[in-house]
């Protein structure tokens, strides 16, 4: 199955960074976008409970709950 998330700002997103962490805290996707859009792929996470953690300039600036199902 394919799913996505994409950002988009009006303003260039330099050093924004996406991170998935599982419920153990280990980080096991990083992407990071240096213009206006960061779009993510599901690619093989396997189902289950992640944290997207969003990052710009080492200060975190948001964390969401990302639940997959299959």
């Amino acid at each position: 199955q394919s799913a996505t998330i994409e950002i988009r700002s009006q303003d260039v997103l330099n050093g924004l960074a996406l991170e998935v962490i599982t419920t153990n805290g280990q980080v096991i996707r990083r992407e990071t976008v240096n213009n206006r859009l960061l779009h993510f792929e599901r690619g093989s996470l396997a189902p289950g409970i992640y944290l997207i953690r969003l990052t710009e300039e080492n200060q975190v600036i948001g964390l969401k709950k990302l639940m997959i199902l299959d």
